[in-house]
């Protein structure tokens, strides 16, 4: 009797709906106030702003959607050297460049301000958005572990 009204009470609540993630989606462009296209996510993913270089030091943005398990899970998470496969490389984009910031959100709309805004210029970013911020570092730079 007692599962009978356990399931009556959870079939009572009505069906369980999962709201969809709706991000800013562009690919390469100069600045993210540029980007104006919106995507729907997945229920396993978030939205993202990656900011990249070009060989000639131009900076560009990505955003759009990507697997929450590539988003840092705090702020004290560091994923140096991690590959984030968010694209397929094309023609125009031989070379290997690494991100300068990864930044993940999981709010609609959220990854507008990431990357190339400080989250004081944006009222919006949330405390619970995170930002990895990755510099190159020539390893001859650096010393030697201690014995």
């Amino acid at each position: 009797m007692f599962h009978i009204a356990t399931v009556l009470l959870l079939l009572s609540y009505g069906p369980l709906t999962v709201t969809s993630l709706t991000c800013l989606q562009c690919p390469n462009v100069n600045s993210t106030s540029s980007c104006k296209a919106h995507v729907t996510c997945a229920a396993d993913e978030h939205c993202y702003t990656e900011k990249r270089y070009t060989s000639t030091l131009s900076e560009y943005y990505s955003m759009g959607c990507v697997k929450s398990l590539y988003c840092p899970q705090t702020d004290n998470d560091v994923l140096v050297g991690k590959r984030f496969p968010l694209r397929k490389d094309t023609e125009t984009d031989l070379l290997r460049r690494e991100s300068s910031c990864f930044k993940c959100c999981s709010s609609d709309n959220c990854n507008l301000f990431f990357c190339d805004l400080t989250a004081t210029e944006n009222p919006e970013a949330s405390t619970t958005d995170t930002e990895l911020d990755l510099r190159l570092v020539d390893p001859s730079h650096l010393s030697s572990p201690p014995p």
